[in-house]
């Protein structure tokens, strides 16, 4: 697209080639325009000369609607209260989660995530297992923050999830739980390089959920109804990510530690 001069002529992009609607390689014509994001003056991959990164930038034009999707490959160790079941092993189990994120569809900002966990696990000193079984689905609201080097992304929505154990006996007891969660992640980049760069990444997430428990009567979870509950959800992860755009798309691979704690009001859950 062109773009008038001092004078009066139109300007061209120049440069490499970028993904279309860059003007020219540092984003604006002669570097006489801040980005309208954050200020600054940056290449169109959102990194400035002085390291500044503007991640509204970093991702394409404001106007054109961005979608990401992440995979994540977790390995969780279920804990719960020793009493009600027994000391259980300390093993790592598979656990997938997918996230979907939209940004620039109108002028919504959301993200759909979904995690899965169905696993058994073993109760030591006993040749008997458990098994722990958790949908969970979470439609959020987005709004993006960038300030100096760091990003971060505070989101706002519903959840909903399904909680289904096991005891040793094969009876079961679970729930079916909605409510509302709150998160924040962050990322704020140690490292850069042409097109990418190597960052830490962090956050948490807050969820109130509500639903009725039922169990089998010889259940040694919960052996009874409960209706209108409370389950309150705590979730923290730390980690790296290494990053690198290729044409008009971005590459991210990430390394982290996440801890969850689902509890009820009345006593520890897992």
């Amino acid at each position: 697209p062109g773009y008038a001069g001092p004078m009066g002529q139109p300007m061209y992009a120049t440069g490499p080639a970028m993904p279309m609607g860059y003007p020219n390689q540092m984003g604006y014509p002669n570097q006489m325009m801040p980005c309208p994001n954050c200020g600054q003056y940056h290449n169109a991959i959102g990194y400035g000369p002085d390291g500044s990164y503007c991640p509204e930038l970093s991702e394409g034009p404001p106007d054109r609607p961005h979608i990401s999707a992440d995979v994540e490959f977790m390995l969780l160790r279920p804990q719960v209260t020793e009493t009600a079941i027994g000391k259980l092993s300390e093993e790592y189990e598979f656990s997938p989660r997918v996230i979907l994120d939209f940004r620039g569809v109108g002028n919504f900002e959301g993200r759909v995530r979904f995690w899965h966990y169905d696993r058994s696990t073993d109760v030591l000193g006993t040749d008997d297992d458990v098994r722990f079984r958790f949908n969970v689905l979470d439609l959020e609201a987005l709004h993006r923050f960038c300030g100096g080097r760091s990003d971060l992304d505070l989101s706002a929505g519903l959840r909903l999830a399904g909680m289904h154990l096991t005891d040793t006996g094969g009876n079961g007891s679970g729930a079916d739980l909605i409510g509302l969660t709150v998160a924040g992640d962050g990322l704020t980049p140690l490292g850069l390089f042409p097109g990418g760069h190597f960052g830490l990444v962090y956050g948490g997430r807050f969820s109130i959920l509500g639903g009725n428990w039922g169990g089998a009567d010889n259940s040694t979870i919960l052996n009874h109804q409960v209706r209108n509950d409370n389950v309150l959800t705590e979730e923290l992860y730390a980690g790296v990510e290494l990053a690198r755009r290729f044409r008009a798309c971005e590459v991210r691979v990430r390394a982290l530690y996440e801890m969850q704690n689902w509890r009820r009001d009345r006593k520890s859950v897992v």
